[in-house]
């Protein structure tokens, strides 16, 4: 969570984004020019993450599709 704050803080105000053209644009490239850091915290652990014990149903309905 510090480290999704810090990303936050040393980021453009995205409330102001003109989103609508953003959205064709590739992440990266919005990343790049909002100056959103890359959640390097969050990317290690993301392969430890079980999504078929999530309390989300559509997190457990596309572990459940990848398995099938």
């Amino acid at each position: 969570m510090r480290e999704g704050f810090r990303i936050g803080r040393r980021a453009q105000w995205l409330m102001e984004q003109d989103w609508e053209r953003l959205l064709p644009e590739l992440i990266e490239q919005v990343r790049e020019q909002l100056e959103i850091g890359t959640p390097e915290v969050y990317q290690r652990a993301l392969p430890h993450h079980d999504p078929s014990r999530s309390k989300s149903a559509a997190a457990r309905a596309s572990a459940e599709a990848r398995a099938a």
